[in-house]
């Protein structure tokens, strides 16, 4: 397995933030899961957990 560098990191960060804003628009608002406590309750904490590791990502420094 290569090392991971710059752009690894760079594109962990950027996926993480994308997905984030996928699940937000795609599947927390969305009128369904609105309507669902127990979905909306999943769908939230799964969009909170990518925002958690895009900033542990952000956070983290390279060791290479």
């Amino acid at each position: 397995m290569d090392k991971p560098d710059s752009y690894h990191r760079h594109e962990a960060l950027h996926m993480s933030a994308f997905l984030a804003e996928c699940v937000e628009s795609q599947i927390v608002d969305n009128l369904f899961i609105q309507s669902d406590q127990a979905c909306l309750e999943l769908a939230t904490q799964a969009n909170q957990i990518l925002a958690e590791l895009y900033q542990l990502i952000g956070k983290t420094e390279l060791n290479v």
